[in-house]
């Protein structure tokens, strides 16, 4: 008797279910059912386009494109498959060859709003952001309620720093797909951009909750928690957005900055190490790992890897800025490289000013005051940002007259008050790295940094904060918090702290005046970006350490920055005394204490004393306006 033959399963019959199952959300069930289509007929074009695209919302792109590339060579006119393709090649950051995929599938398919948005990415990360807004537009126009044109908009204004448009572009989209976790999470990220964070924090949970398992919404929640102080989260956010996708760029390069952040920087090395090995990440990842090497004090390799970073990508503007920071001689030829990046229109702002300022810092060094000068110049007017002076000196008045002297005359240090914290304030670039330094390469002394906790600390906060100086150093008899706008706080700091002590730094108010504008400061100082706002700023800041020197209780020591550089040792061992601690040696050595400097003077606190910085402000006094 003959065998009944098996009927052979129906490859279209199982392609449907499979694509049914996927629009239910069940990707468990249809990806086994797409590979068996695959394994029945391993050219089913349709099957490996899916299967590629599942790949890509996986986060695996090479996958991704192995497959769908294959869909597109047994279908090259099929416009769907080369608008996917070219999203993912987007990813892998192939640009060009994006564009000529969207572009074909545009050509097939006119008005067809994937492939003109995935055009307009590929052309916006070229830097073509006239043709790319265009493309938006014509997206937009082909289909009106398509929010991905909107979002890819937002992110061509926001590479403009055309950051209010860019919110109205997100908040379309979200008023079109309000369920939409990728538009709630970029407008997120440009409420961030103009500190809106409290709106960005919102934003960005709901996106959240919208999409728990996709990183790029847990990646923009963790910038705003930088943003907002909250480190710890933040890290606790990017470690789970790397763990649901390790292959994801941005959040292995956010991990290694948050971990940078806290202070934690072998481990933020470690990170930018692993976060390079992602292609999209390379040369960013080369870029943070320099600037977490120079903090470390391993100038030699920060600067290899800057050199390494622009290597890969020469159109890091901020790299060419970390690399002048660090010390690096520039050349004619690096100068050329700045010149022609600064002649593409579509450079950002920011970039813009981080060249300027590093061709200031090298025509400087060449004994060229006027060209520096004016890129400083040029640098802070990219920077701008609104400093109402008037409001300041109302704010400084509003401090005095809340702690006038009188309001301590009850004041008593008691003997359980804890003499652990140390405060080190003045003026950027008075010194308080070179102190700080100083006093953390004693082997009782921590530096921390620049903490920035006190302003936001209620008075019964002040156990907290306590603690948290306990966890940083337990050994330490005396822990430095070295945020130079304290001296802001020195009233709340005199109640809640008893026992501390204050540190104040002074500088010529001429050099400083010429370190604060020639400086690409990271974040805020607003003030720095013109010779008016450091000059009113600078006197605000006089004036209310005057008050204190009168009305605080606590001790306070003032340390010139020029006769601490003129007679290092005596000035060493003041210091050292004022904390009521035993000399030690390895204080003059202190260019050799091994600890991470997050400060712009990183670099130059891993030299010996040395006088070249006093009294600089004499090359540029007709430009500065100084006497």
């Amino acid at each position: 008797m003959a065998r009944k033959k098996t009927a052979k399963p129906d490859v279209e019959a199982l392609f449907a279910k499979a694509v049914i199952a996927l629009h239910k959300g069940k990707v468990d069930y249809a990806e086994p059912v797409l590979a068996q289509v695959l394994e029945l007929n391993p050219d089913h074009a349709d099957s490996l386009h899916v299967m590629g695209f599942i790949a890509f919302r996986r986060g695996e792109v090479d996958e991704s494109a192995r497959l769908i590339g294959r869909a597109v060579a047994l279908q090259p006119d099929n416009p769907a498959f080369l608008g996917n393709y070219g999203a993912v090649l987007n990813e892998m950051g192939l640009w060009d060859q994006a564009e000529s995929a969207c572009r074909k599938a545009v050509d097939l398919a006119p008005g067809y709003p994937d492939g003109l948005n995935n055009l307009a990415i590929a052309l916006t990360e070229q830097g073509r952001l006239d043709e790319a807004e265009d493309v938006c537009a014509e997206a937009i126009e082909s289909r009106p309620d398509f929010a991905p044109a909107r979002i890819s908009l937002g992110n061509l204004y926001r590479r403009q720093g055309r950051r209010e448009e860019a919110v109205a572009a997100y908040e379309e989209a979200v008023h079109l797909r309000p369920g939409d976790a990728l538009a709630l999470g970029s407008l997120g990220a440009a409420l961030r951009e103009l500190g809106r964070l409290e709106e960005a924090e919102s934003a960005c949970r709901r996106a959240v909750e919208l999409a728990p398992h996709a990183a790029e919404a847990l990646v923009v929640l963790g910038t705003v928690l930088l943003a907002k102080g909250d480190g710890d989260e933040a890290l606790a956010v990017f470690q789970q957005a790397v763990h649901l996708n390790p292959g994801h760029a941005e959040a292995r390069l956010d991990l290694a900055a948050a971990l940078y952040r806290l202070g934690r920087v072998d481990e933020a090395i470690a990170a930018y190490r692993e976060a390079g090995a992602i292609s999209a990440a390379a040369a960013r990842a080369s870029d943070g790992m320099g600037v977490a090497l120079l903090a470390a004090g391993r100038l030699a390799e920060a600067r290899y890897a800057f050199r390494e970073a622009l290597d890969l990508d020469p159109n890091l503007a901020g790299t060419w800025y970390n690399l002048a920071s660090a010390g690096e001689p520039l050349t004619e030829a690096d100068a050329g490289a700045m010149a022609a990046l600064l002649g593409k229109a579509d450079l950002a702002p920011a970039g813009r000013a981080a060249l300027h300022f590093a061709l200031g810092d090298l025509r400087d060094r060449e004994g060229k005051p006027g060209e520096a000068f004016a890129h400083w110049r040029s640098g802070n007017d990219l920077r701008r940002r609104d400093f109402d002076a008037d409001d300041f000196d109302a704010r400084i008045e509003a401090i005095m007259a809340a702690f006038p002297a009188a309001s301590f005359a009850a004041w008593k240090k008691g003997e359980g008050d804890s003499e652990r914290p140390v405060f080190v304030v003045g003026m950027p670039r008075s010194g308080t790295s070179l102190v700080e330094q100083i006093l953390a390469s004693h082997p009782e002394i921590f530096g921390a940094g620049e903490l920035d906790a006190i302003g936001s600390l209620e008075p019964g906060d002040a156990a907290a904060y306590l603690r948290r100086l306990q966890a940083m150093a337990p050994w330490a008899a005396r822990v430095v918090d070295k945020t130079p706008a304290n001296f802001l706080h020195l009233g709340a700091i005199a109640r809640m702290f008893p026992g501390a002590r204050v540190i104040h730094c002074l500088r010529d108010p001429r050099d400083v005046l010429l370190s604060c504008y020639q400086q690409n400061f990271a974040v805020g100082h607003a003030w720095t970006t013109s010779l008016e706002g450091i000059a009113r700023y600078q006197a605000a800041h006089d004036r209310l350490m005057h008050h204190w020197r009168r009305a605080l209780p606590l001790p306070l020591l003032e340390v010139s920055y020029e006769a601490l550089v003129a007679d290092p040792e005596a000035w060493s061992r003041r210091l050292i005394d004022f904390l009521g601690l035993s000399w030690h040696e390895a204080c003059l050595r202190f260019f050799e204490t091994k600890r991470p400097v997050l400060t712009a003077s990183a670099a130059q606190v891993r030299r010996p004393v040395y006088a070249s910085s006093v009294g600089r402000w004499k090359v540029y006094a007709d430009l500065l306006g100084c006497s």
